[in-house]
This record gives structure tokens, C-alpha cells and sequence, in this order.
């Protein structure tokens, strides 16, 4: 019972943290922007990320000393990846945890990070500090510490990009939600949303397509997939899973641009000339 005159505890209802898998999440960035956008670099907004969680824990790795500052071009990496790590701490509520790169290129192995990833969800699962965790990630090493979270009664949620995630890490789980090109352009930086636009995206029915304009279907690992042509503008139509009739659009006047987009977001799609 509350001290007279006392303020109760107006603090929140469900406290969510967030824990990251640095070099999982770049890796996924740096897909999409080669796939997309031919290279560019895609710089995540940490703070827009984290905005909806309590805390927030960063895990990635700096190459070990020596291996990776031997050219200017290393050094320079080196250098921008300490900066992005300093940049992630003065947020609020972001803590960040720094492992090594052990080797050198395909014999480069992560150290630390891991563990501690795994010391962190599973001393605040205990402890009941989180009622739900959010985890990005697509190891399948990860798989026993979901399963663990899991068994302590938190409710642990991963994100994660189709093509690199593992099956059975989705399947530990409680729940998922995939990194797709529209979902993780939320998260980036303002200037590159403004100046590297994705498709206009919407959901609705096909009705109003005239059939007349379609110009070829297919399939893809998310189903049917038809493209309509009206003038100079192209749609790509695919029908929502789960839902009743509806149909995701997107719209591009660049068709080149608007495929790059369909195989990041669908994958692979085989078409076949329209009927």
C-alpha cells in the first residue's frame, strides 16, 4: 500500500529490452543497399530503432589488433566502426558491448560476444527485469539461448532477414518479424530515406487493375506475384497471406529499380508473359 500522501509508481506497464546482433544487423543493411541501391551504404538510425523499448544492448566486434589496421583502407574502418560504437552509447538507454575479431579473413572468427550475449538475455530473464525481449539475429548457435529464454517465461520476440535466418532459431522463438527492405527503411538515417525512396507501397484489392494492362505473372517463394503496366508506371501485385482478398501494391516508374525491390522483399520471382 502506498504512503499517504506518497506518488505511486507511474513507471512503464511493460518493460521491453532490446538486444542486437551488430554484425548480423549490418550485414542485412549492407545487403539490401547492394542489392537495392548497388552499394550504398545504408547507416541505421539507433535511435528511431530503440525507440520503443526500455533499454537497449549492442554487441559487435572490432578486428583484433593489428589485423585490421594494416592499410589505410583498414584503419579507416576501423575508425568508423569506433565512431558508430561511441554514437550508440551516448544514446539513451543504449548499452554497448565491444568482442574481437580473432584471424584474418576466412579463418576471422567472433570472440566474446556470443557469450555475453547469452549471459545478458539470460541474467535479465531471470532476474525478471524484461517482461518481453526483442533479439536480432539469424544464428542458429542462438537457438539454445532462445529455447532457454523461453523456459524462464519471457516472452522473446526475433528479427531477422529471410534469406540468412535460421529455421530452427525462428521455430524457438515466440514470435518473429522479418527485416524485409520496407521495414528496416524505418530505421535509417532521415537523409538516406529522403534521397534513396523505396516504391510506393499500399494494400487494397486487384479490382481496379484493368486486366488490360497486366503484363506478365509469376511466382515466388510468397506466392503469386503479377505486374501490371499503365502508362509508364509499373505495379507489382501480390496477395496479402492471411488476409481476406487483399493485395499488396508496389509502384515505381523505374522497373529495374522497382524488380531490385520485389526479389530483396519476395525473392526470387520467375515470370512468365502474361495470357
Amino acid at each position: 500500500m502506498p504512503i499517504s500522501g506518497g506518488v505511486g509508481y507511474s513507471g512503464p506497464r511493460e518493460v521491453s529490452y532490446l538486444f542486437v546482433d551488430g554484425g548480423y544487423l549490418r550485414k542485412v543493411a549492407e545487403k539490401f543497399g547492394n542489392e537495392i541501391y548497388g552499394g550504398v551504404e545504408l547507416p541505421i538510425n539507433y535511435a528511431a530503432l530503440g525507440s520503443r523499448f526500455t533499454k537497449c544492448f549492442y554487441y559487435d566486434c572490432l578486428p583484433a589488433a593489428g589485423a585490421g589496421e594494416r592499410s589505410a583502407a583498414g584503419n579507416g574502418l576501423v575508425v568508423r566502426q569506433r565512431e558508430q560504437l561511441s554514437a550508440i552509447r551516448s544514446l539513451h538507454g543504449w548499452h554497448v558491448v565491444e568482442g574481437v575479431i580473432a584471424g584474418e579473413g576466412n579463418r576471422a572468427r567472433q570472440k566474446q560476444v556470443d557469450v555475453q550475449i547469452a549471459v545478458d538475455l539470460l541474467t535479465h530473464s531471470h532476474r525478471r527485469n524484461m517482461h518481453t525481449a526483442t533479439f536480432i539475429a539469424g544464428d542458429q548457435d542462438f537457438k539454445p539461448l532462445v529455447e532457454a529464454v523461453v523456459r524462464e517465461g519471457i516472452f522473446i520476440e526475433i528479427w531477422f532477414e529471410e534469406s540468412s535466418a535460421s529455421r530452427d532459431l525462428l521455430d524457438a522463438a515466440d514470435g518473429r518479424m522479418r527485416l524485409d527492405p520496407y521495414t528496416v527503411q524505418r530505421y535509417l538515417a532521415g537523409s538516406i530515406q529522403r534521397t534513396h525512396p523505396l516504391p510506393k507501397r499500399s494494400s487494397g484489392s486487384r479490382k481496379h487493375f484493368d486486366p488490360r494492362t497486366l503484363d506478365r505473372s509469376g511466382e515466388c517463394a510468397a506466392g503469386s506475384v503479377d505486374l501490371y503496366r499503365d502508362g509508364g508506371v509499373y505495379t507489382i501485385v501480390r496477395p496479402i497471406r492471411d488476409a481476406d482478398g487483399d493485395y499488396v501494391h508496389m509502384e515505381h516508374h523505374d522497373l529495374d529499380f522497382l524488380e531490385r525491390v520485389a526479389l530483396s522483399t519476395y525473392g526470387e520471382i520467375t515470370w512468365k508473359p502474361a495470357q
